[in-house]
């Protein structure tokens, strides 16, 4: 009966908004008044429409069918206010105190009959959580030195501690102010901090300072090590949980300047732009609202987590991965390639519109050099010569092309290639070069000698998408892939490039491999898998050492990297993660990529990292072991 009774309160009223509208302030009118908002399908309509106020903060009763908002008048700072969701039933329920004020954060108990909020005084060190009735009666203290009110499902209030002489920490207590526990000791020094609730109530997002900007953190309700959600250089902030495992979060990359709204998974997956950003420029202000209804939990398990678990404490090795540097797309299309030349001071981008951009890094930026323009269709493939002056590169309009970078012109064309080339590599002396081709072979060319076709797989099963060569040069590896049935036809094999004759041959049926990375001893070879998971094989022998699972798309791309205790991978869910290369735990999991993450490639000595994505965007991070 209990359970059938909180099923029946939690369930949307008849007028309540669907998930898929949003609440949000805009200023479109000349002033900040409260629109009910489809972003896909472009319908607005203007709920508060008052030409004498400011209104912002909208927060949905669990119901769906009233809102709590913040409204600014001519007689008065932020206050709150409610309304039903058709802007009728408006009243003033807070009022303002002797000394100057504002409120801040209006949210509602689980059952719609209480709303907690921040008050906060001039100079942002004086700041108040309170709780009255839905009505305006009652208002009382609950905590001194709070911000950031946001009532959780399950009874508790989140706030942000702000004490005078201690750190901001992310902390929960009763509605009372009774059993008070930190969930986040230090989030920082981010301004107006805004905590939300997962709809289950069982954790807490909330953004946090970092050394890239404030980034978005989850919390478990129960207590545990919180996990960062994003990696955005910039102010990512006011999380709002658009679905039972999906957040929604402002990002700007300069304060005061106009940003948008992402939207990521809750496992650190499928980052991507909100459609919000098409009708509304996000500001640290104008946090929006959407109704998710509360999800009934059964008696027996009152708890249930969101879709993702918390990892393990790390047994082995730690790692602190940042992003340094990020490249916007310079022409439609896909960042396809990235390479490294052997001294780790430049780095060049096969794109998917055909140039190849070359540019310096200095640890701090990525700044372009040349553009080698000549490919009829996308630079799949890229590797430095071995001098570190010229560029090889790979492309699907069959050919192979040298370019001089100084001169940023081509020295030599590769064209009577039987097919569209998919990856090319060579050895750090430079001996030979392989490019693998979709109609499963492998095209070696060795200076001053002819090229040497070597059969892979039957092109009906597949093509070669990976190639790697070991570092003494006596062995290239090919992997193959067939993209519309990844897990059928897959192999990995290793051939004498002088020859052609084979070494080994993986077995069995497994996800196409679509790159290749041979670890920087020598003695293994990293493959990226169609079916998700990360491989290593030995590379001598071609015996599997290890099968990683945790992407939750296809994986693209593959590096090793921190002289080879750490591997790196990316994939079509839009995260590059980082595994402990002993143990195979997932260590971290980078949400930056809007769109699939394509490739990844580890600078010589380990320390940074390049990631291409679809959209053509190119991240540049620092590794380090902690």
């Amino acid at each position: 009966m209990g359970t059938l009774l909180l099923a029946a309160l939690l369930a949307p009223a008849a007028d309540a908004p669907g998930p898929d509208q949003f609440l949000h302030p805009s200023a479109r009118t000349g002033h900040s008044d409260l629109f009910l908002t489809d972003p896909v399908k472009g319908d607005t309509r203007n709920v508060t429409n008052t030409p004498d106020a400011d209104e912002i903060g909208p927060a949905f009763r669990p119901d769906g069918t009233r809102v709590a908002f913040l409204c600014k008048t001519k007689d008065h700072d932020f206050e709150v206010y409610a309304c039903d969701t058709d802007g009728t039933n408006r009243k003033q329920l807070t009022r303002p105190p002797g000394d100057p004020s504002a409120c801040y954060f209006p949210s509602w108990s689980p059952d719609g009959k209480r709303i907690c909020y921040t008050r906060l005084y001039p100079g942002g060190t004086k700041c108040e959580l309170r709780v009255m009735n839905a009505d305006g009666t009652g208002d009382g203290l609950v905590r001194e030195g709070a911000v950031g009110a946001a009532w959780g499902p399950d009874g508790a209030i989140a706030f942000v501690r702000r004490e005078a002489g201690k750190p901001q920490a992310l902390c929960v207590t009763d509605a009372d102010g009774a059993n008070e526990k930190v969930l986040l000791a230090d989030i920082g020094r981010v301004d107006l901090p805004a905590p939300a609730w997962s709809p289950d109530g069982s954790v807490v997002a909330c953004p946090a300072e970092t050394d890239h900007g404030w980034q978005i953190k989850l919390a478990p309700a129960a207590g545990g090590p919180a996990r960062q959600l994003t990696s955005l250089f910039g102010m990512n902030t006011n999380p709002v949980w658009v679905a039972p495992d999906r957040v929604m979060f402002a990002h700007v990359t300069q304060p005061g300047t106009a940003g948008g709204y992402g939207v990521v998974k809750a496992d650190g997956t499928r980052l991507d732009l909100h459609p919000m950003t098409k009708v509304e420029p996000a500001q640290p202000l104008a946090r929006p609202a959407v109704y998710v209804p509360r999800p009934a939990r059964p008696a027996a398990n009152p708890v249930r987590p969101v879709a993702h678990a918390e990892p393990a404490a790390a047994k082995g090795l730690k790692v602190a991965v940042s992003p340094v540097f990020f490249a916007p797309a310079s022409v439609p299309g896909a960042a396809t390639s990235a390479a490294w030349s052997a001294d780790g001071k430049q780095v060049a981008i096969g794109l998917g519109a055909g140039p190849v951009a070359v540019g310096t890094f200095d640890g701090k930026r990525f700044a372009p050099t040349a553009a080698l323009v000549g490919h009829s269709g996308a630079a799949a493939g890229v590797v430095f010569a071995a001098a570190g002056k010229g560029v090889i590169s790979a492309g699907n309009d069959k050919t192979v092309r040298t370019w001089d970078v100084e001169k940023k012109g081509t020295t030599g064309i590769e064209s009577d290639l039987t097919a569209e080339c998919e990856a090319v590599a060579a050895p750090p002396d430079g001996a030979w070069v392989v490019a693998g081709l979709r109609d499963g072979t492998l095209r070696v060319r060795k200076a001053g000698a002819d090229p040497r076709t070597i059969p892979v797989c039957d092109p009906k099963r597949g093509a070669v998408h990976g190639v790697a060569a070991a570092p003494d040069s006596a062995t290239v590896y090919a992997g193959v892939a067939r993209w519309d049935l990844p897990v059928f036809g897959g192999a990995v094999a290793a051939f004498d490039p002088a020859t052609g004759k084979e070494k080994w041959r993986t077995k069995g049926s497994f996800g196409g491999v679509m790159t290749l990375a041979v670890s920087p001893d020598g003695k293994k070879l990293a493959g990226a898998c169609l079916d998700t998971y990360v491989r290593v094989w030995d590379a001598a022998t071609g015996a599997e050492l290890a099968v990683w699972k945790g992407h939750t798309d296809r994986c693209t791309g593959v590096a090793w990297a921190l002289g080879g205790k750490a591997v790196l991978s990316c994939g079509l869910d839009h995260t590059v993660r980082v595994w402990d290369a002993a143990t195979g735990e997932n260590v971290r999991t980078l949400a930056a990529h809007v769109g699939p993450a394509l490739r990844v490639a580890a600078s010589p000595d380990g320390a940074h990292a390049v990631s291409t994505g679809a959209v053509g965007a190119v991240f540049f991070w620092r590794i380090a072991e902690e």
